[in-house]
């Protein structure tokens, strides 16, 4: 009978890694992608171009979409079609959400001052599009 047992406690010690090790894996893909009615995504800019292989972000139309932003110079972000824009500092996280409310496709720009001009003076780089789906 207690060689039963004994064999009995790996197996559940066993069980009780892998399940622990699935629980942090399951986190990290919601949290990626948002509760059921959201859609998060973390980007950082760098250069005046964001970093990673990011062209474009698919969302469905109807949700809330978070977008993480962090930059290592100041700008001006400005997502067209919905008219938001967003004040970005180096090295501090920002944050935009929005309900994606409207299909198509928007871009999403980076208003950058010219250093050796005022305010007034800028140019406009596309980052990335926003791709809004029907539901």
């Amino acid at each position: 009978m207690v060689k039963n047992n004994i064999l009995k406690v790996p197996t559940v010690c066993s069980l009780c890694i892998f399940l622990c090790c699935l629980f942090p894996v399951t986190t990290l893909s919601q949290e990626n992608r948002g509760g059921v009615n959201e859609q998060q995504y973390h980007l950082t800019i760098k250069e005046h171009v964001i970093l990673g292989d990011f062209t474009s972000l698919q969302v469905q139309q109807g949700k809330t979409i978070r977008l993480f932003w962090e930059t290592d110079q100041a700008t001006f972000l400005h997502l067209h079609g919905y008219d938001i824009e967003l004040s970005l500092r180096p090295n501090i996280a920002s944050e935009m959400t929005f309900k994606a409310h409207a299909t198509g496709r928007f871009p999403i720009t980076s208003h950058v001052f010219d250093e050796h001009s005022d305010a007034h003076h800028k140019h406009e780089v596309t980052l990335l599009y926003l791709e809004v789906y029907p539901n």
